[in-house]
């Protein structure tokens, strides 16, 4: 297996709460996220938080 960082997880769910709150957890931690939801908003939010 590779490290946390050559692996991808994709998220559904992610716009809040457990999604969101994973999503964040696998990103401190190398691994590159796909974020899934209903909310184009709300996604993109997260997504911009995960990339600072």
């Amino acid at each position: 297996m590779g490290s946390a960082g050559t692996r991808t997880a994709v998220m559904t769910g992610a716009a809040r709460g457990l999604g969101e709150g994973l999503a964040r957890r696998l990103s401190v931690r190398g691994m590159r996220v796909a974020l899934v939801g209903r909310e184009a908003a709300t996604l993109s939010a997260v997504a911009t938080m995960l990339d600072t």
